[in-house]
């Protein structure tokens, strides 16, 4: 899952549109 973390912030796309998600994940990932 860290690599789809990853993914997401390397595509501008997925950036713009799960964000907030990508952080939410970041912090359940620590």
């Amino acid at each position: 899952m860290a690599m789809d973390v990853r993914d997401h912030r390397a595509v501008p796309e997925h950036r713009k549109m799960d964000e907030e998600e990508v952080e939410d994940l970041l912090e359940k990932f620590d």
